[in-house]
């Protein structure tokens, strides 16, 4: 089915009022979800509400919504797919939710049973022809013992505390290119089957509107790999020693216009230590760095000179302390990269005064 036949069944099950604020929500998250991503939270559980009222609704909207994003290729701001209750769990209405209710009965012979649960006919007092009441609030309602949560599609989790995101390993923001960075939202995609796929970020401030982030290793150091978790949870231990990342942007953007949104790809950044053996020609360098080598890398990468040395410094006093071995014989581990050169003769930069 087409994105217009879904979204017409949708509309034709819903009351003229209730379907004109389905498409306002679904146009303002799809299409101003940048400009107004303060309000994203709010819409979506506007929109969970009409989702949730009937199965057949639900079941409509997720088609909708993955197909929508499978088209469209949207990174963020896309709709989400919602779980459900199994049939016999009910939710609570409000008075002004009773058109909504009414609306919904009768659309599918399949739903009989949930609507029993929210309305019945008052049998003993004379009532005009269709009238339905809204059951009492004493009623128990028949639920089955055990109600199972499942997926019908690809869903997107709002992770609780954005805020914690290491903002501070990203070269651009460490060399303060873009000091004011933050990230306004953070969004977990799982498939199916509830694993985690990727992560994506609402960027405020920075070179990119939005960051997509693959590397399993990064989701896993954030914490945002496990099922059913939604706060990020820094594990230090996975990052590499001194660990940045860098900013790639996605092919084929339109990066000259203003209007455009910026999408790149946040990838772990190569360590300041590796270039400076490069620099050296050599695997198992036997002088010590020293600073106006941290400044010509510097330079050279875009980087602050103390940012540099700190890095290169560091790494140089772990290889060369005690248990030094470990850390020489184990650089793929602890810096991504364990590199090899024609040459064991070791090349110093002529130190310069002007350097």
């Amino acid at each position: 089915m087409s994105l217009t036949e879904l979204k017409a069944e949708i509309v034709a099950l819903l009351s003229d009022d209730t379907a004109k604020v389905f498409t306002s929500l679904v146009n303002h998250i799809t299409r101003l979800g940048r400009t107004q991503s303060k309000f994203l939270e709010a819409r979506r559980e506007k929109l969970l509400d009409i989702v949730m009222q009937n199965r057949q609704i639900g079941s409509l909207y997720n088609a909708f919504a993955a197909r929508q994003a499978e088209l469209e290729g949207r990174m963020t701001y896309s709709l989400p797919v919602f779980t459900y209750p199994e049939v016999g769990e009910s939710l609570e209405k409000k008075a002004g939710d009773t058109e909504i209710m009414q609306n919904f009965g009768g659309v599918d012979g399949t739903d009989d049973r949930e609507e029993s649960q929210q309305a019945t006919i008052d049998s003993t007092t004379a009532q005009p022809e269709g009238s339905i009441h809204i059951a009492n609030e004493k009623t128990p309602l028949a639920t089955p013992k055990s109600c199972e949560i499942y997926r019908t599609g690809p869903s997107i989790v709002l992770v609780q505390n954005p805020e914690d995101f290491p903002i501070h390993r990203i070269q651009e923001v460490q060399s303060q290119y873009y000091p004011s960075t933050k990230i306004a939202a953070l969004w977990i995609h799982r498939d199916a089957n509830g694993t985690t796929t990727k992560v994506t970020a609402d960027v405020d401030g920075g070179s990119v509107d939005h960051l997509i982030i693959s590397d399993m290793r990064l989701i896993v150091a954030l914490g945002l790999h496990e099922h059913l978790q939604n706060t990020l949870l820094l594990d230090e231990s996975k990052f590499r020693i001194d660990e940045t990342f860098t900013i790639e942007l996605l092919p084929g953007q339109r990066i000259t216009d203003p209007k455009a949104r910026i999408v790149g790809e946040l990838l772990p950044a190569r360590h300041a230590y590796l270039y400076w053996l490069d620099s050296r020609c050599t695997a198992n360098p036997k002088a010590p760095p020293f600073i106006q080598e941290a400044r010509t890398l510097a330079r050279k990468l875009r980087r602050r000179t103390p940012d540099v040395w700190r890095e290169v410094k560091k790494m140089w006093d772990l290889e060369q302390g005690s248990g030094g071995r470990q850390y020489r014989e184990n650089r793929e581990d602890h810096l991504g990269e364990s590199p090899s050169y024609p040459t064991t003769e070791e090349k110093i930069a002529t130190r310069c005064m002007w350097c």
